[in-house]
């Protein structure tokens, strides 16, 4: 199986993500989490790839809201660096 097309179950989804099943559901039934796949009878699992990116994705709003509030006459000009300049929102994370 490759990499992208791994299967977690609601444990792996709530230990990678840190949220509540409940919270889960609710942003799923929103429209603001990845979908379930159904997998036999009532079981159902998350694309693993799915999940990381919807991580990706609340690290880089998390970002551009902070370049707003820290500079905001330069927020565009960080929005089109980070658009151009980063493969994936982990290029863009400052380094420890």
């Amino acid at each position: 199986m490759k990499p992208d097309m791994k299967i977690i179950r609601l444990s792996g989804v709530i230990e990678t993500t840190g949220l509540a099943r409940s919270t889960i559901y609710n942003l799923t039934s929103e429209g603001g989490f990845p979908r379930p796949v159904p997998l036999v009878g009532r079981s159902v699992g998350w694309l693993e790839s799915e999940i990381q990116d919807w991580i990706k994705g609340r690290l880089q709003r998390e970002i551009l809201t902070h370049a707003d509030n820290l500079m905001p006459a330069r927020s565009m000009t960080f929005r089109r660096y980070l658009s151009t300049s980063c493969n994936s929102v982990v290029d863009c994370l400052p380094s420890s």
